[in-house]
Parts: C-alpha cells; structure tokens; sequence
C-alpha cells in the first residue's frame, strides 16, 4: 500500500501500473492527502481487486482530500474487479467530498 500525505505530479508519459493491492494509480495508490497537476499521457491503469479503486489521478483517497487539475490523453482505466471503481482524477473516494477535475 502506497500512502502519501502530498503530492504534486506534472506529467507520467507511456505508464501501465497494474495494482498488487486494491488499489492503483498514476500519482498514488492510497492516499491521504492531496494531488494535484496530473496529467498522463498514453498511460493504463488496471484493478482487478473486489471493491478496489484505479485512477490516473490516485486508486483510492481517504479523508477529504484534494485531488485536483488531473488530465489524460489516450489514456485506459479500468476495474474488473467486483464493485471496484475507476475514473480519471480518482477511482475510489472513501469519506471524501469530490473536487470536480477536467476529463478528457
């Protein structure tokens, strides 16, 4: 489990990030905190973890966090994983009041 309490990421070019836990994402796996800049060009994110989260921003953020200003460009995101989430900005929220994020 990755848990980051800040991050600021500019660009992740040609990634695939594939989550071993339940959680995956460009910037960060688990996350306390706050994201913010993402942008991810020609990138994959995969989850195949029951009630898992995968995102080009974070997987996963807990607690009101902020996760902002995220952009994708030929970009895949994708759960399989039963009731498992995904989206660009963030997969999963949990306890956390959503910040709006430009989707391309």
């Amino acid at each position: 489990m990755q848990t980051l309490p800040w991050s600021v990421i500019s660009s992740v070019n040609n990634a695939h990030v594939v989550a071993l836990g339940d959680c995956a994402g460009i910037a960060g796996g688990d996350v306390w905190g706050m994201v913010l800049n993402t942008t991810a060009v020609n990138c994959k994110v995969e989850n195949s973890a029951q009630y898992g989260g995968a995102g080009i921003g974070v997987g996963t953020a807990f607690n009101d966090g902020t996760i902002a200003h995220t952009t994708a460009v030929d970009c895949i995101v994708e759960n399989t994983g039963e009731d498992g989430d995904a989206g660009i900005g963030l997969g999963k929220a949990v306890f956390f009041d959503m910040v709006a994020t430009p989707q391309r």
